[in-house]
């Protein structure tokens, strides 16, 4: 592609949306636009496209592009700044905050009231206490910045609500981006949820004593991609 829009910075996540690999700009602008290229990210600018094709009014375009999203660099989806392994929560509601707060101290979040309520809002249909003393909150909000999972180890067992009425020990908790074009955390929801039916599997997790060890336990396990 050439021409002016071509050399616009802000409008390049949208050129990369619709897969543009090619553009021609004037030499000035190349360092500044290989800078911006090169903190993009594919899947971001995809899932901005999507979103721009469905607004209605130029104005509103030009808002997501202020937002800047996708010029945020990619994150893996699990990183072990969002594995805590000595919580001292004492209930459900504190466990909530430390973990929001684990996000917003990540840089995963601008806005910790919109994602704890997209958290409890998916509590509120049914507990996701699933069991053996393991919960599994999750939830789709556009309040965070990257798809992530997050470990929060508990010092003291909370009470859940869990389906076999055991207090919880551990949570994992999934929260994805929207708009999202397939159910990706609900993929990554059931696949934990079959492994926790292991015993081995929830014994090895309670025994983990590093973040880096649990980070790179449960990418094996889960077999999910860090990006």
């Amino acid at each position: 592609m050439c021409g002016e829009m071509a050399a616009e910075i802000p409008h390049l996540p949208l050129l990369l949306g619709l897969g543009l690999d090619e553009i021609s700009l004037p030499a000035a602008k190349i360092p500044e636009a290989k800078k911006a290229i090169s903190q993009l990210s594919a899947v971001e600018c995809e899932r901005l496209l999507t979103r721009a094709l469905a607004c209605h009014e130029r104005t509103e375009i030009e808002n997501l592009l202020e937002q800047g999203q996708a010029l945020r660099p990619a994150q893996p989806l699990l990183t072990e700044e969002l594995v805590l392994l000595s919580s001292e929560s004492r209930n459900k509601e504190e466990a909530m905050q430390e973990i929001v707060d684990a996000f917003y101290i990540a840089g995963r979040t601008e806005d910790r009231q919109r994602l704890e309520e997209a958290l409890w809002s998916r509590e509120a249909v049914y507990s996701t206490g699933l069991g053996y003393g393991f919960a599994a909150p999750h939830c789709k909000t556009d309040a965070i910045t990257a798809d992530s999972i997050a470990v929060l180890k508990l010092n003291h067992a909370i009470d859940w609500g869990s389906v076999d009425s055991a207090p919880v020990n551990m949570i994992i908790l999934i929260a994805m981006r929207e708009p999202q074009k397939s159910s990706r955390h609900m993929q990554v929801f059931s696949k934990l949820a079959r492994k926790l039916m292991s015993e081995g599997f929830r014994e090895h997790l309670l025994t983990v004593k590093n973040a880096r060890e649990m980070t790179n336990y449960l990418v094996q396990q889960l077999e999910i991609s860090l990006l």
